[in-house]
């Protein structure tokens, strides 16, 4: 649907709140139209090492060249969204959870500032070399959005907002693409992942089906990073599944606790492909996934 301002209302009846989120939801539905948000992530994971752009924390390691991360890894708007900048790349940092959380629409030196006010612990400690780290990271947003970038730092009021939403955003943007993450909704295999969520939710509690649901992105994203963004799972061939189940559980090798429950993904992945797609080509498949017992013996 195209997005039409002409008989929109922006007024002091909305709360600062709900200015915030129009401009927010309007901004995530361009960006995931408009812009390249994995390579945005990618960009972002090199640019800090892994780390979070704020405080330092580690949020990944490389074991094998497989990235492994955080259950805390948020990925923030370095300029906000709610300023209507955009999920593009420059304009996308790695962040723990409690820096991003407490930035929230905050830019990105105020945020730092108050982390120095703070005393809390800083990716790069001198203001002077952070700020030209940053304008170094940000400069491919700034070249390819300017107006967006320039807007971070404009005051406005309802009727000046309306203008930006209109000159920023009217494109025309469906606004159901603001409804979906940045990962695996867009994927080939999307209707699999599907199948894996509603039978997690079948067989076991929602407490474990929702375990196995939250790690499905990664588990995709490191099947796109092997196979690419347009492969099939269940053409795969079953000595390529097997590589891949391997080096998903090689990637968590550490955590006992996460192997277990990559297994139990796993276990339903299988079970999905075997009776849906497959044909029972995949029996006995799981019973040769390595367990946390056997990786450590390899080891």
């Amino acid at each position: 649907m195209e997005v039409n301002f002409n008989n929109a209302k922006f007024s002091t009846d909305y709360s600062f709140a709900s200015a915030r989120s129009i401009v927010r939801t309007l901004s995530d539905a361009f960006s995931k139209q408009y812009c390249d948000t994995k390579g945005a992530i990618r960009y972002a994971a090199k640019a800090t090492a892994g780390r979070c752009l704020y405080c330092g924390q580690p949020l990944y390691s490389l074991k094998s060249q497989i990235p492994v991360f955080s259950n805390m890894i948020h990925y923030d708007h370095i300029f906000p969204a709610s300023k209507f900048n955009l999920f593009e790349v420059g304009n996308v940092a790695l962040a723990c959870e409690t820096c991003n959380l407490a930035k929230s629409n905050r830019l990105p030196m105020e945020y730092y500032d108050m982390r120095t006010t703070e005393g809390g612990p800083l990716f790069i400690y001198e203001r002077d070399e952070f700020e030209a780290f940053l304008n170094d990271m940000i400069k491919p947003y700034v070249d390819k959005w300017p107006n967006h970038y320039k807007a971070s730092f404009e005051t406005l009021d309802d009727i000046q907002l309306k203008e930006k939403l209109t000159e920023l955003l009217y494109n025309p943007v469906s606004l159901e693409a603001a409804n979906t993450r940045y990962n695996h909704e867009h994927s080939v295999n999307w209707t699999t992942w599907e199948l894996v969520i509603k039978k997690a939710y079948d067989t076991y509690t929602p407490l474990t089906a929702k375990d196995v649901e939250g790690r499905i992105g990664y588990t995709n994203e490191l099947f796109e990073e092997i196979f690419g963004h347009d492969v099939l799972i269940e053409d795969c061939k079953i000595n390529e599944l097997k590589a891949f189940t391997d080096k998903l559980l090689l990637s968590k090798y550490d955590s006992k606790n996460e192997i277990q429950k990559y297994r139990m993904l796993l276990k339903i992945l299988t079970e999905v492909l075997n009776e849906s797609l497959m044909q029972g080509q995949l029996d006995d498949f799981y019973k040769k996934i390595p367990t946390y017992s056997k990786i450590n013996k390899n080891k």
